[in-house]
Order: structure tokens, then sequence, then C-alpha cells
């Protein structure tokens, strides 16, 4: 217990045991210490004392431990789209031959995991529940392995694409309920950022948009079926909610037919050309339909195209009683 060494380089064998005989080894107090660890452990600061007691037969028996050397890993957890952590995602932690070493492991606020402690080896994390309105990703393993002397934490990532809706929006005849091919929606959402555009409803009346994340959205028309009218300024509104059992919305637009079969080019209904373009009756010769500034003086000065027609009758009778 001097310090004077007594023996240098004992070495355990292959069941962990160092037996030393001397016979100059007297009575007094000794303490072996450990120059090198094995592969693997820490190696140990401590004096590990024992006493040889006068006249003693029997072997002095000393118990020395070593810290194994343990790693440790942190799982981050992620929305895949943007990279922000998910909180409340929860995981299993197994080794390699299947055998579970932790259970229940929740991701924080950070959306991480960290486990300590762990002995060298192959491990990997199983998903046992995808935070709130992201799918799960069932029996995938997030694999990992922890070497020796490892100092710091081994990182691994695991990634969750968000629960997606759809809507079906369906187009009408606002009296007959007639599906209507041909309409031409753009789709926004609720801040007014355009998602899509040139959305056509086919013959069955109906656009179906898929992969819609969860909030707020609106269609609006920018082109009407022919011979229908529309209103580009309304907003067809809906929602998608993740969390219950219906992900799918339904969108119902009606549009009226024109009053006349005459429409200009973007499907709406010239409101001045439901006026009637009619010339003389009763057996005489209808004017020709020449356009819209026609029409538009026509309806402007109707009284006076009428009561020149009826004047150009009533001279003409004259004419042929005379």
């Amino acid at each position: 217990s001097d310090g004077t060494k007594v023996a240098s380089d004992l070495t355990t064998d292959a069941n962990g045991q160092i037996e030393y005989q001397n016979q100059n080894l007297t009575a007094g107090d000794y303490y072996f210490v450990e120059i090198k660890a094995p592969e693997g452990y820490q190696l140990s600061t401590k004096h590990f004392d024992f006493t040889v007691s006068m006249n003693s037969e029997s072997s002095v028996k000393v118990a020395v431990s070593d810290q194994e050397i343990t790693g440790s890993v942190l799982l981050n957890k992620i929305d895949s789209d943007t990279g922000n952590p998910l909180q409340g995602a929860v995981f299993d932690l197994y080794k390699s031959d299947g055998t579970k070493v932790a259970s229940n492991l929740t991701t924080d606020a950070n959306g991480q995991i960290k486990v300590s402690d762990l002995k060298p080896g192959s491990y990997y994390f199983v998903e046992s529940k995808a935070p709130n309105g992201y799918n799960f990703n069932s029996g995938k393993k997030y694999a990992f392995t922890v070497i020796f002397n490892q100092q710091t934490p081994v990182v691994v990532k695991a990634e969750n694409s968000e629960k997606t809706g759809s809507v079906i929006l369906t187009k009408t005849d606002a009296n007959t309920g007639k599906k209507l091919a041909g309409a031409v929606f753009d789709l926004y959402k609720a801040n007014g950022n355009r998602l899509k555009t040139g959305l056509v409803t086919g013959k069955n009346g109906t656009i179906l948009v898929g992969g819609l994340k969860p909030g707020s959205y609106y269609f609006v028309e920018t082109k009407a079926p022919a011979g229908y009218l529309f209103d580009r300024n309304k907003h067809y509104n809906f929602a998608i909610e993740i969390g219950n059992q219906k992900q799918s919305q339904t969108v119902k637009v009606t549009d009226h037919r024109q009053a006349s079969a005459s429409a200009n080019k973007n499907g709406h209904a010239d409101h001045h050309k439901g006026a009637s373009a009619s010339g003389y009756k009763n057996g005489h010769k209808e004017l020709p339909n020449t356009g819209e500034s026609i029409l538009l003086f026509s309806t402007l000065a109707g009284t006076i195209v009428s009561v020149s027609a009826a004047g150009t009758a009533i001279l003409k009778r004259k004419r042929e009683n005379k």
C-alpha cells in the first residue's frame, strides 16, 4: 500500500480472471490498478484493495468491475415537405435481433427522441403512432449502429407526410340538374394564392382535385359551358379537415342558361342580345341581324324603328289605294 510495484502487465484470461501466486507476497495491504480496459469498456481509475493475512492458506479474491462504454441516438421527426419538427410521434426501439429495448418513446416539441446508454451494436426504431394529421409509416425500420468509443449521438431522421384530402366539384344546369361539361375553374387557397388553373369539367360535369392539405380553399369559374351564364366574382368555398373518416369534400355549382342562344367568347351572357332583332311582320321580309352595334341601337331606339316601320307601311297603303 506504500506504492511499491509488485507485478506488472497482469492480464485477465477468457474467464475474466487473474491468478497471481508469489511466495514473496507477504502479509500486508495491496491494490490492483487497471492500466488497460477490455475493448468497449471504460478504463477504471480506482484502486482495488485487498489484504494478505499472516499464515493464510486461502486465496484472496478481488472483484473488479468496468463500466461498458455506451453510445446514444437522437431521432429527429420531421414533415417530409417542410422539414418542420413533428411532436407526438411514438416509437419502439429494438436490437437488430428483434429484442425490444424501449417502448412508447415520444417525440418532444422539437420533434426529437434521445436514448442513451446503448451498448455497441445494431438497433432500429419502429413507429407505433404517427403525429396527428400525418400518415403512419407502418412497419418501416429506422436502423442505426452504435460503435465503440462513440463520442456523439447517432442521428436518425424519420419523415412523415401530411394527410391530404380531395374535393369533387359538380357543375349542373340550375333548372334541369343536367351535368355540364366544359366549365373552366381555377382553384385558390383562402389567402388568395392560386394552386391550379384551367380545371375543366368532364362529360360527367365534375372536377376531382386530390392532394389537398388541411385548410380553406375556393374555386372561381373562369368560363361557362357554351350557352350558359356565370359569375366570375363568385367564390365556391370549401375546407379540408383531416381527422374524420371523410376527407373528401363536394362543391356544387349551378349555371343558368342564357335567355338568348348567343353568347360572347368567354361564355358571358350579352344582355343586349336578348332584345328583338326582327324587322317587318305580316309577311314582310325581316331585317338582317348585322351585329352587336345594330342590336344596341335597336334597344335604345326601338320605338323610333317601330314607328318608322309602321309609317312606311301606312304610306304604302295610301299609295296603293290611290
